[in-house]
């Protein structure tokens, strides 16, 4: 992976993250619609995993981290390795970790494609919203790795916004040239190093270049993060974890 695309990466999320240390920008908002998507990936996470033993977890690309901290608060016996390129991500995470999971949790800047970790050393190794800023060898390149450091019998599961919900289509939508020109007053999040990759296509770099098996599910809402809440509700009930949701999980099995 070429050093000009981390960088770009790196200095993206440093100014997000910085942001986010203001108290400003999209982390500072949070809404029934972001509850959602961490109540339904957590379930997720459930469904593949043992929960009557210790669940070492590495969140590879973790940002904040709210996701793997949300995991603590369901997994007891739980250790966490949050891992991502941004300093200003990780200070964030610190900032937000919760008081009941210190000591549990350990902090690395590093990139996803070559990690600083032995080899089969954590049960969950997962993340959600990254690899979609890459072209499929760079992704190959990151689920190889996530796959070399966990252990045989535990999962990797990786998550991308899907294209059919209106929060992404939304996303994509103002990140093009046309919403860039023509809708910069409207809120919301903004494409731009992003590829809208469909779920089969996902599917097949995963499974073709793994040579491994791959579940799909769904979690989040399939509106747009500012919807109200009412109609987050309705929906939600109606259609919860459809293919229309915000995020598309794909779990490999080790």
């Amino acid at each position: 992976m070429g050093n000009s695309k981390i960088d770009f990466e790196r200095k993206k999320w440093n100014e997000y993250y910085g942001l986010a240390l203001e108290g400003k920008g999209q982390e500072s908002e949070p809404s029934l619609w972001w509850q959602i998507s961490d109540d339904d990936s957590v379930e997720i996470v459930k469904k593949y995993s043992d929960q009557s033993g210790n669940l070492n977890v590495l969140e590879a690309g973790c940002g904040s981290g709210g996701s793997s901290f949300y995991l603590g608060t369901i997994f007891r016996n739980i250790g966490i390795t949050l891992c991502d390129i941004s300093e200003n991500a990780l200070t964030y995470a610190k900032f937000i970790e919760p008081i009941e999971l210190s000591g549990k949790v350990r902090y690395v800047r590093s990139s996803i494609s070559s990690m600083p970790f032995p080899e089969n050393t954590c049960d969950l190794t997962w993340n959600v919203g990254v690899v979609e800023h890459y072209n499929p060898n760079e992704i190959l390149q990151m689920a190889t790795e996530m796959m070399r450091v966990t252990k045989a019998g535990g999962n990797v599961i990786i998550s991308i916004p899907n294209r059919n919900s209106i929060a992404t289509l939304k996303a994509y939508f103002l990140g093009s040239g046309f919403g860039t020109k023509f809708f910069q007053w409207v809120p919301g999040y903004r494409f731009d190093s992003e590829i809208l990759y469909r779920k089969s296509e996902l599917y097949k770099i995963l499974s073709t270049g793994l040579r491994r098996d791959v579940s799909v599910e769904f979690a989040g809402n399939l509106l747009w993060v500012s919807a109200p809440q009412l109609l987050v509700r309705l929906t939600n009930k109606w259609f919860r974890q459809s293919g229309f949701s915000f995020l598309t999980f794909f779990i490999i099995r080790k």
